[in-house]
């Protein structure tokens, strides 16, 4: 599931990682941790499952009719086979490619770093570094969300509580939703930070 909508942005990242050696070459510098980026408190530590069905029942207002419990009552148990399954590979899939944009962001705040330390104009590369930043923090927050839904919803007693496997059921669709705008708000700052370093590598070639 996951894996079809961030594959093609990280390959993005990884072009450009390309030229961010290129970079470093003419600036090196020692690896520091990427400035900004947090990952999100596990909600499951902090919250009980009841609190967290509340809440999504509160966000979504839904009142399931007697034919639409009848029709997750016969096929719940089903599904969450193929949840357990769904669970562990988007489980590896996120952890990589989160591990991919920090080993981005990683690279990308040692050469902002050290470029300024030697007075080369960075104003463009740390806009572009800032939309980065951002883009990958909700994409964190919302993966994290979707993570949390997934675990309940494999662990919800959904025949004795169909409706709260139905509104944990809507909230994971609705993060993996939000996933897609991540990653694609996350691709769409590579071209500028492209762009912002190809210059100062020029820059740095002239002098």
């Amino acid at each position: 599931m996951l894996k079809s909508l961030i594959s093609r942005p990280a390959r993005l990242l990884y072009a450009c990682l390309v030229l961010v050696a290129s970079v470093i070459y003419f600036a090196p510098m020692a690896m520091s941790a990427p400035a900004g980026l947090a990952e999100p408190p596990n909600s499951e530590k902090t919250t009980s499952l009841a609190e967290r069905l509340d809440k999504r029942q509160a966000e979504q207002k839904l009142d399931i009719g007697s034919e639409l419990k009848q029709r997750i009552l016969s096929k719940c148990e089903a599904a969450q086979g193929l949840v357990n399954k769904l669970k562990t590979r988007d489980g590896v899939i996120r952890d990589k490619y989160k591990n991919q944009y920090f080993q981005f962001a990683e690279k990308l705040e040692t050469i902002t770093t050290g470029l300024a330390k030697q007075g080369v104009s960075t104003s463009a590369l740390v806009s572009a570094q800032q939309r980065l930043t951002e883009a990958i923090n909700q994409y964190l927050v919302d993966a994290e969300s979707y993570r949390v839904a997934i675990n309940d919803l494999a662990s919800i007693s959904c025949q004795s509580d169909p409706e709260g496997f139905y509104i944990t059921l809507q909230a994971a669709r609705a993060s993996r939703e939000k996933l897609k705008t991540d990653v694609d708000s996350t691709a769409r700052t590579v071209p500028d930070i492209k762009n912002a370093l190809v210059k100062i590598k020029s820059e740095l070639e002239q002098q």
